[in-house]
């Protein structure tokens, strides 16, 4: 492995194919990676949806030797990131 584990939910480990992928080499340790999901809130009564994105940055501490395409964190990451996240609920 290239770099260190992460150590927060704001800090990620990367796969060697993504990060030649996204960066075309091997030298994004403690570069930025931005992902956005969209947020859905249904309008009741207007017949349509209403879709916000939210953007959230993650430093990249590491990069694994991996020919997948792959983010890497613990187990319970998925659950501090998104309640870190400040999803908004749906209506």
């Amino acid at each position: 492995m290239i770099g260190n584990n992460p150590n927060s939910y704001q800090e990620i480990v990367i796969s060697k194919k993504l990060a030649l992928e996204l960066f075309g080499n091997l030298n994004c340790v403690n570069k930025k990676l931005c992902i956005a999901y969209a947020n859905r809130e249904i309008l009741i009564g207007e017949n349509r949806i209403k879709r916000e994105f939210v953007r959230k940055e993650l430093s990249i501490t590491g990069i694994v030797d991996s020919d997948r395409l792959c983010i890497y964190h613990d187990s319970y990451w998925t659950i501090g990131f998104f309640q870190m996240a400040e999803i908004l609920p749906l209506c």
